[in-house]
């Protein structure tokens, strides 16, 4: 439950101004990389989740396997360490606080709009399938996610949070969308907030930042030129090739590589080792249908048309 003392006009123009809210897997790591290097924009340097405006006062139960050390991260859930952070801001015009779990919990647009009422929302959604799968390969590849089967995975969201495990475990309940929104629409006026498409910052970096820099009244020439990719697809071969039994695997390769023809060994790691992993299309049918109810909602809201994530 929300709680927290009375307002504190004294203290708004230190907190945030700007919170890129989520959602998780939808590009939020690479769209935070590039806004920090604007000059009209602070970030914290080094911690691009400081969680505090989900966890002020208390972390909650942390109970899965190694949630403590991932969970916990770098949240703060003390004001003053929190307002610490953006000292360095200096007369940047947007301090950035990039906490997707923000889109996620319950209290976190009303403490937001607590704090800083006057701040701006930035919200980036994907098609919640592959954002689900997506989080699943990230648990997969740090080596959290001990389910080999995606979809079993899936099955164990709702237990594994009703045990206390960390929000990272929900592939399927954190992807609903609609009352994520309705809370922050709720809290917000509708010329404070952003809401991106993925696809369309997927497919043109360049136009995204432009609507980006509109919305902060930046200049679009400030970002950095290069794209930055952050927090990539696993490949099979980084899947296989980590872990302790790849560990004792290896030197047993090693020997055995130079008898097989190179042309052999460049096909095979093209066709199958350097592929990213693929959601079936069983599977995909099956989270569509899971999600579609809520992405019809979501379409009423923000006036989109997605059928091609339904579909």
């Amino acid at each position: 439950m929300l709680q927290h003392e009375g307002s504190h006009p004294d203290m708004q123009g230190q907190f945030p101004n700007l919170y890129l809210v989520g959602s998780a897997k939808a590009g939020t790591s690479a769209l935070h990389a590039v806004l920090s290097r604007h000059p009209s924009i602070f970030a914290p340097e080094g911690i691009k989740e400081p969680n505090f405006m989900a966890y002020e006062g208390s972390m909650p139960s942390l109970n899965g396997p190694e949630d403590p050390l991932h969970g916990a991260g770098h949240s703060i859930t003390d004001r003053d360490r929190y307002l610490e952070l953006y000292h360095p801001a200096g007369n940047k015009p947007w301090r950035l606080d990039a906490s997707p779990i923000y889109l996620i919990h319950p209290d976190a647009p009303a403490r937001i709009r607590h704090y800083a009422p006057a701040s701006r929302i930035m919200i980036i959604l994907r098609n919640p399938t592959d954002c689900a799968f997506s989080m699943y390969c990230m648990m997969r590849r740090m080596r959290r996610e001990p389910i080999t089967n995606f979809m079993k995975a899936f099955r164990e969201s709702s237990r594994r949070r009703r045990a206390g495990w960390e929000y990272a475990w929900d592939y399927a309940d954190r992807y609903h969308f609609a009352p994520m929104l309705r809370r922050y629409m709720s809290a917000f006026d509708p010329d404070q907030m952003l809401i991106l498409n993925y696809d369309d910052w997927k497919n043109d970096n360049e136009a995204t930042l432009g609507v980006v820099a509109g919305f902060l009244g930046i200049d679009p020439k400030g970002y950095p030129p290069a794209r930055i990719r952050v927090n990539t697809a696993p490949s099979r071969r980084s899947l296989l090739w980590s872990g302790t039994l790849a560990s004792r695997i290896r030197p047993l390769v090693s020997k055995a590589t130079p008898l097989i023809p190179l042309s052999v060994r460049k096909s095979f790691s093209q066709s199958y080792f350097d592929q990213p992993i693929r959601l079936g299309k069983k599977d995909r049918a099956i989270l569509n249908d899971y999600y579609r109810d809520d992405l019809s909602e979501v379409e009423e809201l923000l006036g989109w048309d997605l059928r091609k994530w339904k579909n």
